[in-house]
């Protein structure tokens, strides 16, 4: 929900590509793959499999890094 928040604000704005709106731009695509990693963790059958694997610490990366910047 957030994310579809963050991208309507932007939506038809006059937006201008320099260092800060990368960064943010970056954040955005971090945080989305850590929410989407997220979710499958959140399924049991699924963290099963993935438990013991880097899988959990590539999602805890994208995580913390998503949070950092």
């Amino acid at each position: 929900v957030k994310f579809f928040n963050w991208i309507g604000t932007m939506w038809k704005g006059s937006l201008s590509f320099e260092t800060p709106m990368l960064w943010a731009t970056g954040f955005l695509i971090t945080f989305t793959f850590g929410g989407l990693t997220g979710v499958i963790l959140a399924a049991p059958p699924m963290d099963f499999h993935v438990s013991d694997s880097y899988f959990v610490v590539a999602h805890f990366h994208y995580v913390v890094f998503g949070t950092v910047v």
